[in-house]
C-alpha cells in the first residue's frame, strides 16, 4: 500500500480550505442569530405618531377569518374589539352568496335583499378597501364572521366617548375635534393631503374608500372631499340607517342617516 505524502504545497491548501469552511460556518451562524432577533413585528413608523407607536406596542392584536377565508386584523380600543380593516366577504356567514349587481345601476337601486359592490365595479379595490354593502345586507345579521356583528350606533358612541368626545352624542352632523384623526390612517397613501390630524392613534386604520350612491353611481375617490363612510346596524326611520364618516379635510366624526340602498364600508365588532 502506497503511503500518502503531503507536500508543503498540499498542506498549505488543506489548511486554507479548513479555514475557509470555518469562516463560512461562522458567517451562517451569526446571520441566523440576527434573523432570529429581527423576527418581531416592525411598525410602520411613517404612518404613526410617537404616541401611536406607544399604544401600538401595548395593544394585543388578533386575526379573524370570514367564511370565505379572508383574514382581518383586529384591534382593542377601550373595552371593544374592532376589525382594523374593512369587511370584504361576498358571502354571508351561513355560506350563502350576497347579491352582486355589478355595474347594473337599476339592479343596485332596486335591491332590497342585500347587495355588495367593489368601488367603481373594480375587484382590484377589494383587498385594500374592502366591499361596499347596502344596508339590507347589514340588516340580515349574517354579514360578519361568527362571534362578530356590524357595529351599532350605540357602539360607535361608546367608541367616540373613549376617544374623548363629550356632551350630546345623539345629534346629527360633526362631533368632536381630533377624534376622527385618531381613527384615520396617517399619511397620504389612501388619503388626500392635508389628511387633517390623522395619527391612527387608535389602530382603527380608516381609509378613504368612498361609497356608492342609491342611484348606483360612485362618489369618486378623486373628489375634493375625500371620505370613508361606515354603516351602523341601527335604523333612524323606516327608510334610513345611521352611519359614520371621516374626511381628509377635517378630524371630526360625522353622524348622519342615509337611505338603505347606499353602499358603504362595514366594520365588525366582537360580540
Amino acid at each position: 500500500m502506497k503511503s500518502i505524502i503531503y507536500s508543503p504545497k498540499r498542506k498549505y491548501w488543506l489548511k486554507a480550505s479548513i479555514s475557509f469552511i470555518i469562516c463560512l460556518l461562522f458567517l451562517v451562524f451569526t446571520s441566523s442569530q440576527k434573523e432570529e432577533l429581527n423576527q418581531g413585528p416592525i411598525p410602520d413608523t411613517d404612518r404613526l405618531s410617537s404616541s401611536a407607536l406607544s399604544k401600538r406596542f401595548n395593544t394585543n392584536y388578533e386575526r379573524i377569518r370570514d367564511v370565505e377565508g379572508n383574514f382581518y386584523k383586529t384591534v382593542k380600543i377601550g373595552d371593544q374589539w374592532w376589525m382594523a380593516e374593512n369587511l370584504k366577504t361576498t358571502r354571508y356567514k351561513d355560506g350563502s352568496y350576497i347579491d352582486y349587481p355589478g355595474a347594473n345601476n337599476v339592479l343596485w337601486e332596486s335591491n332590497s335583499s342585500g347587495a355588495y359592490a367593489w368601488y367603481n365595479n373594480d375587484t382590484n379595490f377589494k383587498f385594500a378597501y374592502g366591499a361596499l354593502y347596502n344596508w339590507y345586507a347589514v340588516n340580515t345579521g349574517k354579514l360578519c364572521p361568527t362571534g362578530w356583528h356590524v357595529s351599532s350606533d350605540g357602539e360607535w358612541k361608546a367608541l367616540e366617548t373613549y376617544l374623548g368626545i363629550t356632551g350630546d352624542l345623539d345629534h346629527d352632523g360633526e362631533r368632536g375635534g381630533l377624534e376622527g384623526g385618531k381613527l384615520k390612517e396617517a399619511g397620504f397613501i389612501h388619503w388626500f393631503s392635508p389628511n387633517v390630524d390623522a395619527t391612527n392613534e387608535s389602530g382603527f386604520t380608516a381609509l378613504a374608500c368612498s361609497f356608492r350612491y342609491q342611484s348606483g353611481n360612485y362618489y369618486s375617490l378623486t373628489q375634493h372631499d375625500q371620505n370613508g363612510v361606515f354603516w351602523t346596524s341601527t335604523m333612524d326611520d323606516p327608510y334610513s340607517a345611521w352611519n359614520r364618516s371621516l374626511h381628509h379635510n377635517n378630524s371630526t366624526i360625522n353622524r348622519l342617516p342615509h337611505p338603505f340602498n347606499q353602499g358603504f364600508s362595514v366594520r365588525c365588532i366582537k360580540n
